[in-house]
């Protein structure tokens, strides 16, 4: 296996995030426009975040209580 500069693993990771997010936009939104692409790409970051804590409520107050 050939080790990759870091300019490589930076466009992998850029490729990889910018395909993640046409299939998501593809998937969630039909029609775009430009004026609300900060919109778009604040929901896609919310749930991008979110993906892998399928406990979202009890982990929320868990934090909470322990506040």
């Amino acid at each position: 296996m050939e080790k990759k500069s870091s300019s490589q693993l930076k466009t992998l990771l850029y490729t990889q995030h910018l395909t993640i997010a046409q299939r998501a936009f593809i998937g969630t939104h039909h029609k775009m426009s430009a004026k609300y692409l900060p919109l778009y790409l604040n929901e896609f970051t919310f749930r991008f975040n979110r993906n892998g804590n399928g406990n979202m409520f009890k982990t929320v107050l868990s934090n909470a209580i322990a506040a």
